[in-house]
């Protein structure tokens, strides 16, 4: 007997995708628009699917430090019998993950301690046990590459190294403005020194050529780094991989 051959493959893969993309309705797209936005146009007809929950409260603590609580969450809008995994209702988490970093004045981690109330399988579990070792790491410039040295890869968790990455901006978010407030309650300058804040000159509203340092901090019009200097806002990675600080996290999946 003739083995069978299996399905019969397209001569021409690229134009049997373009057969299926033409059974597909054509996209009504909004135009791009001429001004800035105050809120999302109309949507398509459409059905919603998945939602990712992240928060990040920042804390100012009665011994000095800083306490960041970040909370990941995710859930889907549909019911799951999937046999890989333990069946879900719809609304239930699939990914719940909460982080806690203690960090000080210099945003150097004093303590840092995980917790996974839902994961896809049971064995995501011990990925949380690494996270004291970010101890000692400072969140700023290198951030991402001390995440992934302490627990990237299997001996990590993806949504814990994500959720890390959004805390990361949110220690500046905390610190910063409020040490402008106190400085300012005390009669100092909001911005001291000879040295610019973080976050000047690290988008549109903070160019140092901009109404904005004109207006709040105009001993820094027209900043620039020396040749050996660099610029001090320089942003926090925010990649899965430390190899590629501009790629976003990493591709989810329904196990992920």
């Amino acid at each position: 007997m003739t083995p069978s051959a299996g399905p019969a493959q397209p001569d021409n893969p690229e134009a049997s995708e373009s057969t299926m993309n033409a059974t597909l309705p054509t996209p009504t797209l909004p135009p791009t628009p001429a001004t800035p936005l105050l809120e999302l146009p109309p949507p398509a007809e459409r059905e919603h699917i998945h939602t990712r929950r992240t928060t990040t409260r920042g804390y100012r603590r009665a011994d000095g430090l800083w306490d960041l609580d970040g909370e990941l969450l995710d859930t889907k809008t549909y019911d799951s019998t999937s046999s890989s995994i333990h069946p879900r209702k719809a609304g239930d988490a699939w990914h719940h993950m909460l982080i806690r970093l203690t960090i000080d004045d210099a945003m150097v981690v004093r303590a840092a301690v995980a917790a996974m109330p839902a994961t896809p399988f049971a064995e995501c579990k011990p990925a949380s046990l690494p996270m004291d070792g970010l101890v000692g790491a400072q969140i700023g410039p290198g951030w991402r590459r001390a995440v992934n040295t302490a627990m990237g890869g299997v001996a990590g968790c993806t949504h814990l190294r994500e959720l890390l990455s959004a805390m990361a901006t949110v220690a500046f978010q905390t610190i910063g403005p409020y040490q402008s407030r106190q400085r300012r309650a005390s009669g100092a300058p909001a911005y001291p020194g000879n040295r610019p804040a973080h976050h000047m000159g690290q988008c549109l509203g903070w160019d140092f050529d901009g109404p904005v340092i004109a207006r709040v901090a105009p001993q820094f019009i027209g900043w620039r780094p020396k040749p050996d200097q660099s610029v001090p806002g320089a942003p926090v990675e925010s990649s899965a991989s430390s190899n590629a600080p501009d790629a976003p996290g990493s591709s989810e999946s329904s196990g992920s």
